[in-house]
């Protein structure tokens, strides 16, 4: 193997992995905006979660320090406040997951819409470049009729003159 078919043959597959890249990039946007999404969500319901696990911890801490019924009292009284803190807090949790899957929605709209816009430029630069082709076998096909157009109707057939004087 030349060199020269070397380098062509390296041209060509390293041509074809550009145009295979090239074809999963537009979906590479809506990927990272799903997985950014995602990220935003978890970190939001780990962070919860901590805070939870605060408020339930200070909770059990001050159950653990009842000795007698004023504690008991004070220990009743604080559970009220606790458990609006925690209405709250989940109200406030709630209203931020609901604004990340809003944000997330209307990102992977446009995401999606770019991928779409991106694959009809893809589509109609291939459906150009097909028909330039396609025109150009015409205009050969054509040009060589106006030659000899018994030999060019018999290649389209799949004869030639010679095969069919042979009969």
């Amino acid at each position: 193997m030349s060199h020269q078919t070397a380098t062509n043959q390296y041209d060509a597959r390293m041509r074809d992995l550009w145009e295979t890249w090239s074809s999963f990039n537009p979906w590479l946007r809506v990927g990272q905006t799903m997985a950014d999404g995602l990220e935003q969500a978890m970190q939001h319901q780990l962070d919860a979660l901590q805070r939870y696990s605060q408020m339930s911890a200070r909770c059990l801490r001050a159950a653990n320090d009842i000795q007698d019924a004023d504690d008991m009292q004070r220990f009743l009284s604080q559970q009220v406040e606790w458990l609006s803190e925690w209405t709250d807090q989940l109200m406030e949790d709630a209203r931020m997951m609901a604004e990340i899957g809003q944000g997330c929605g209307r990102d992977l709209t446009q995401a999606f819409s770019e991928t779409g816009e991106a694959l009809n430029q893809r589509i109609d630069e291939t459906a150009r470049q097909v028909g330039k082709v396609g025109l150009e076998a015409v205009e050969r096909t054509t040009a060589g009729a106006v030659n000899d157009p018994g030999d060019t109707i018999g290649k389209a057939a799949g004869t030639t003159r010679s095969k069919s004087r042979a009969s």
